[in-house]
């Protein structure tokens, strides 16, 4: 029996405002879900571990390491997740909270993962971005094709959700590789029962300076190879088709940024 219907893993670092954010949101989302947060912070984090020794929240806890690794430090915390579901936040991500009654609705239920929207916004900015990425990954969530959702890295995201068993039984993310490691965990989580909800549950911070924004070129060097071993040749040639597209929009926005 889970002592909570979700636990929310955050890794930070040296980031006491967003860190102060996170915390207030769990009071508020707490109203409608059973949920707990798990806190991953590195040893010499000095002025996080000093902000997080005056918490009196039972329902966070504070995981401490010197990994300085993002995959290792989510590994980490996933044993100590008391919820049935998991969900992987930045300290800079947060619920849109009028949509979280689904949630409550659907954790009764016991899909092995659930997938829902995102929307995504400049880093400490209300502008939103990266808007055809987004209806891309929304258009396979309506179809549900999990093949090429894999493809996008969509597994990171602040609105998938999956059983701590399954998290554990899978080996959790691969510690050893520079990128590309939620999508090898989505290739190990995909097979299992999924539900789908076109709903926008969460927004989540990009900047060129996080890891996801700084790897560029190496990310679609990376999907390429990942595409190259599927041995479907349509949904092959479909999911290449769609990362020239990817490529080609990139490249005409950065044209466009520099003549301007």
């Amino acid at each position: 029996m889970h002592k909570y219907d979700l636990t929310i893993i955050t890794c930070t670092k040296n980031r006491i405002y967003f860190l102060r954010k996170k915390i207030n949101e769990l009071k508020q989302i707490s109203k409608i879900l059973n949920v707990e947060l798990i806190i991953v912070t590195e040893k010499d984090d000095s002025k996080s571990l000093k902000f997080l020794k005056k918490n009196k929240n039972k329902r966070i806890k504070v995981l401490i390491h010197s990994f300085n690794n993002i995959n290792k430090s989510t590994n980490k915390a996933i044993p100590f997740a008391n919820g049935k579901y998991i969900v992987i936040h930045g300290d800079d991500d947060y619920f849109i909270y009028t949509n979280l009654i689904i949630l409550k609705k659907i954790f009764s239920q016991n899909y092995d993962w659930i997938i829902a929207r995102a929307k995504y916004y400049a880093f400490n900015e209300t502008q939103e971005i990266r808007k055809f990425s987004k209806l891309v990954k929304n258009i396979f969530i309506f179809l549900n094709i999990k093949f090429f959702l894999k493809s996008f890295n969509y597994l990171q995201c602040p609105s998938v959700f999956f059983k701590k068993e399954i998290a554990i039984k899978v080996g959790g993310y691969p510690q050893n590789i520079k990128y590309g490691s939620d999508h090898h965990f989505w290739k190990k989580l995909i097979k299992y029962e999924n539900l789908t909800i076109n709903e926008y549950l969460s927004i989540s911070r990009y900047s060129n300076n996080t890891i996801s924004g700084s790897l560029k070129s190496k990310k679609y060097f990376f999907i390429l190879s990942e595409i190259a071993k599927n041995k479907n040749i349509l949904s092959k040639l479909i999911q290449f088709l769609f990362l020239l597209l990817l490529i080609m929009k990139e490249t005409i926005k950065r044209m466009v940024n520099k003549n301007t």
